[in-house]
């Protein structure tokens, strides 16, 4: 990646910032930045990470991402994985010889590392007896239940026309109630629930499908249809009193998606996901798709259903998380943490953005290089700055209950406070505008600066309040390379999404 100075250290530094002093280590990548591997890269590991940021831990790479031994210690890096091909006994011993680095830098490294170590409580430090825990089976009924409770509060709302959400058990209950579900699509039986690589877990012995977790629900009849052909999977939805698709992403470690359209169906030849939304959508109006996607997905069919979920990757407990939230057990309380476009590529990335054009620069015939000249103007910046509405906007995300009204915008000194009522869940957002908002190109609309969820059964109001910190109205200076408060006025938006602000007004810094 090619990025100038000042986005990096504005808009992708801040994250690592943020956690210098919550984590024990972190992960340098494969990729080049700048032209330098990320693993000897020393402006972001020594002088940003470990200088600026005084982080205090220490730097690890990925599997196979060390490219020396010199130039990665000296540039940070602690710990060379998953074998110790660069830093071994006999690498360091002879860049030592030579004077390539000090041992007050291994030293350092050591330190690091041990720190980290002895922060873990004593009956932690050798799980297993020395050994391997990788394969152990360690659930607990409590970690199930708090599983199933994080998957029922992550699964966002977006969607839910004519309050068809909650539904109600029986013929008799509000909104009519339900008797009869039919659950369509292979994923309802043989669900998606995490991602490959590095970042899959195995499920335990106790993993609950959505099929066997309605199965379970007294006085509900489920119907199960695999979505083998439109026809019949219309047939069941028509014939039942809600229909719910299910349908699913897939991507991990190595395996990016290629497209934002769910993943081919399971059963060879069978329609896609999307055409079997369309067709379940138009036989049945009380019609709901929960997507587990590992991101954004495209949604053309949005006007076709009444009510989406996006539990994203949900995890072991995701029947059983579902239906909490689909029979009102849990309140939903996501929100979106990114943008959902209306159509593939809507912000215009050209291919020397992402994923790069062919460079022979580093010797490899496939080696890409991708050209940040987007800046800051990326995500639901860019929505603001163009002035376009995405499909579903970041921070949106709807709940049962009355929802919320904002009111009593204040501001004093480097607080800003504000008021909601109402009954459900909200997570207000507070974003500044910085003073050369309107008129730099190149500077965001408005930038998230805080958030705060709250839920309540009663419409009292409760006061939110945010004070912006030196970080949070600081810009890049790129002579004196650190941050600098940026004098002048501020524009405040609060809202319940990026793009559904109900109070506004300005801040002087």
């Amino acid at each position: 990646m090619v990025c100038d100075e000042t986005t990096l250290m504005e808009h992708y530094a801040p994250p690592f910032a943020a956690m210098a002093d919550k984590v024990a280590g972190y992960m340098c990548s494969y990729n080049r930045i700048n032209g330098v591997y990320a693993c000897e890269n020393e402006y972001t590991l020594k002088t940003m990470l470990k200088g600026l940021f005084n982080f205090s831990g220490f730097v690890v790479s990925d599997w196979g991402a060390t490219h020396s031994t010199s130039p990665a210690i000296n540039a940070g890096l602690d710990i060379d994985m998953p074998d110790p091909r660069y830093f071994n006994q006999d690498t360091i011993k002879a860049g030592l010889a030579a004077g390539n680095f000090t041992e007050a830098r291994l030293r350092d490294s050591c330190n690091r590392i041990m720190s980290g170590w002895y922060k873990v409580p004593s009956d932690k430090r050798f799980p297993c007896n020395g050994g391997s825990c990788v394969k152990n089976n360690v659930s607990t009924p409590a970690h199930k239940q708090l599983a199933r409770k994080l998957s029922a509060m992550s699964t966002v709302l977006v969607q839910n026309n004519h309050g068809l959400l909650p539904l109600a058990k029986g013929k008799g209950g509000a909104l009519g109630g339900v008797a009869t579900i039919a659950l369509i699509g292979t994923d309802a039986v043989t669900p998606y629930t995490a991602g490959q690589g590095s970042g899959g877990v195995p499920n335990s012995n106790v993993a609950v499908s959505p099929l066997e977790a309605f199965q379970g629900i007294t006085g509900i009849t489920v119907v199960y249809n695999p979505g083998n052909s439109t026809a019949s999977a219309a047939s069941a939805a028509a014939g039942a009193d809600v229909a719910i698709v299910f349908g699913s992403a897939m991507s991990g470690e190595g395996k990016d998606r290629l497209d934002l359209l769910f993943t081919a169906p399971k059963i060879a030849g069978a329609p896609t996901t999307e055409e079997i939304i369309a067709a379940v959508g138009k036989a049945q109006p009380k019609t709901v798709v929960v997507a587990a996607v590992p991101g954004q997905i495209l949604t053309d069919w949005r006007n076709d259903v009444a009510a989406i979920l996006v539990p994203f990757l949900p995890g072991e407990q995701y029947g059983n998380a579902i239906a909490d939230i689909i029979f009102g057990e849990v309140t939903p309380q996501a929100k979106l943490p990114l943008s959902f476009p209306k159509v593939d590529n809507e912000q215009g990335m050209t291919t020397a953005q992402w994923p790069g054009v062919n460079t022979s620069k580093f010797g490899g015939k496939d080696a890409k290089e991708a050209t940040y000249t987007e800046g800051q103007i990326v995500g639901y910046r860019w929505y603001d700055k163009n002035n376009v509405q995405p499909a579903f906007a970041f921070g949106h995300g709807l709940t049962y209950g009355d929802g919320y009204t904002y009111s009593q915008l204040k501001t004093e000194g480097r607080t800003i406070s504000f008021q909601v009522a109402g009954t459900g869940c909200d997570t207000p957002q507070v974003y500044i505008g910085y003073p050369t908002a309107s008129s730099d190109p190149k500077v965001p609309k408005k930038v998230l600066r805080g958030f705060q969820k709250t839920c309540s059964t009663a419409a009292t109001a409760v006061t939110i309040s945010h004070t912006l910190t030196d970080q949070d109205v600081s810009n890049w200076d790129l002579g004196k390379r650190v941050y600098v408060v940026t004098k002048g006025e501020y524009k405040v938006y609060v809202g319940s999404s990026s793009q559904d602000i109900r109070l506004t007004g300005t801040i002087t810094i």
